[in-house]
């Protein structure tokens, strides 16, 4: 790379990591119209690509990844990063294509083998999402996320022995990353082995605190064994450590209601619904509120007092 567009660029690397955004990429258009070859100008244009897509700016994202390619065809990492995009953008027919075409372009891309069956997976295509993960797993043996996420599949489709034993295989791997505890509670919940699970679940919680779903699946453990004081308690954990709490809350307003702590329930109800306003419309049909629906608390806390008072005013024939 010759010496002007080396400095064009590590400036506007520098700068965007700073926050000064249109600065960098007025740099990076500079380092482009000094480029001298076909590989310094990729290698701008990959920049562009990644700075955008940083900033959720998708379509520019793409357009530079689709530059690249109306030059080169063939370039692995500009397919798979519009497959990257396009899985982004919700557009997975789109994201399949271009991950396939990377590796028809490049047969030891293990992470477009990796992310085409994360797309398989949460499209719930197990069999080729199982496929392409052994795929990937022959060229990153030893990628703990490739033995987590086959161990999540075979728990979905209720192949328990071959999900403890990928999920085994994660933590041998690295034992200090929850997801394989997490998902092993998971495993021996369903199982049935029920000391396993709350083992597994706890060492969860304590390599990622921060994690929600590590306390909302405690407590539904124990909602399931009618355990209401136990879910409650890993509840009121969850609230103080966790990133997301908005479920949290409106977990523990469910357990409130079983309780028939209505103050409490309702507090906590209005605590998730501001934090997650689309909970409003789930809350609705939940049927642990079914015998307070029609309470004006209630339906002041879920928006819904307008219409149940013309609602009310029309069946009385005041409407």
């Amino acid at each position: 790379m010759n010496l002007k567009v080396k400095n064009f660029k590590n400036k506007a690397e520098e700068l965007f990591s700073n926050g000064f955004n249109d600065k960098a990429f007025v740099l990076l258009d500079k380092a482009y119209e000094n480029c001298e070859t076909f590989e310094e100008k990729i290698d701008i244009l990959f920049d562009k690509a990644l700075m955008y897509d940083q900033l959720n700016e998708d379509q520019r994202a793409l357009e530079c990844y689709k530059e690249i390619l109306s030059k080169d065809d063939t370039e692995a990492s500009a397919l798979y990063g519009v497959g990257m995009i396009y899985e982004k953008m919700g557009e997975y027919d789109k994201a399949e294509t271009y991950y396939l075409a990377c590796i028809e372009a490049d047969r030891t891309y293990d992470r477009a083998y990796f992310f085409l069956a994360n797309l398989y997976d949460i499209t719930d295509r197990y069999k080729l999402a199982l496929e392409y993960y052994e795929k990937a797993k022959q060229l990153a043996p030893n990628d703990i996320m490739i033995y987590n996420n086959m161990g999540a599949i075979y728990e979905n489709t209720n192949d328990y022995d071959l999900a403890l034993e990928n999920l085994d295989k994660a933590i041998s791997i690295d034992d200090t990353y929850f997801r394989p505890f997490f998902n092993k509670g998971v495993v021996y919940g369903k199982l049935g082995q029920d000391e396993k699970a709350l083992e597994n679940y706890q060492l969860s919680i304590s390599k990622n605190p921060k994690y929600n779903n590590n306390y909302l699946n405690l407590s539904a453990f124990y909602i399931e064994r009618d355990n209401l004081c136990d879910a409650l308690s890993i509840l009121n954990k969850g609230i103080k450590n966790a990133d997301d709490t908005a479920n949290l809350y409106y977990n523990r307003a469910c357990i409130q209601m079983r309780l028939n702590n209505e103050i409490e329930a309702f507090g906590d109800l209005s605590k998730a619904i501001e934090l997650e306003p689309l909970l409003r419309e789930y809350v609705k049909n939940d049927k642990d509120f079914e015998k307070v629906k029609n309470d004006i608390e209630f339906r002041d806390i879920i928006g819904d007092n307008d219409d149940y008072t013309k609602d009310r005013r029309r069946n009385s024939g005041n409407g």
